[in-house]
């Protein structure tokens, strides 16, 4: 299991992001310690990482330049439609896709933001009829780490102040 406080931009995140991070690992390590199958869904487990995942990348975006501080605390901006591949080329989407790339020098990085963002938050929050999107006890461990690879990626790939404060 990967600690999170334990990485080199642990100290970029605000007190919440912390805290929520921390939380997903306790129910984490709680539930090992559980009878591993007891539950048919664990996506609660992920659920305060994948908030604080959204919040992280919206400081990131900020600090990069990539959206201003009205869209940073605006109710509106959402993290799917500016990282959505699918919506690159809409103008009405503020989509920061090819920004991202070309800022950080990863042509890679937006697509793997994106692809931990619908695994461990999109899929898991919304509930589609055709899909049924319940996860393991170890598949929720693995969207953790999914979530710290991923941000292991933007802070190694791009020129963060990793202590800058919103």
């Amino acid at each position: 299991m990967t600690n999170p406080f334990e990485k080199n931009w642990w100290s970029f995140l605000e007190a919440d992001q912390k805290s929520s991070l921390l939380q997903s690992y306790t129910l984490l390590s709680e539930e090992k310690h559980q009878r591993p199958d007891r539950f048919t869904d664990y996506s609660y487990i992920v659920f305060p990482a994948a908030k604080s995942y959204e919040g992280i990348l919206k400081k990131i975006f900020l600090t990069l330049g990539l959206i201003t501080r009205e869209n940073y605390y605006s109710d509106r901006f959402r993290i799917g439609k500016s990282l959505n591949p699918a919506l690159r080329h809409d103008p009405s989407a503020d989509n920061l896709f090819d920004r991202l790339a070309s800022l950080c020098q990863n042509s890679s990085l937006p697509q793997r933001l994106w692809d931990t963002w619908k695994q461990s938050r999109n899929l898991l929050f919304h509930y589609f009829p055709h899909q049924e999107n319940f996860i393991s006890l170890f598949q929720a461990e693995k969207r953790l780490n999914l979530i710290i690879s991923a941000l292991d990626l933007v802070f190694s790939t791009c020129q963060l102040d990793q202590n800058q404060r919103s």
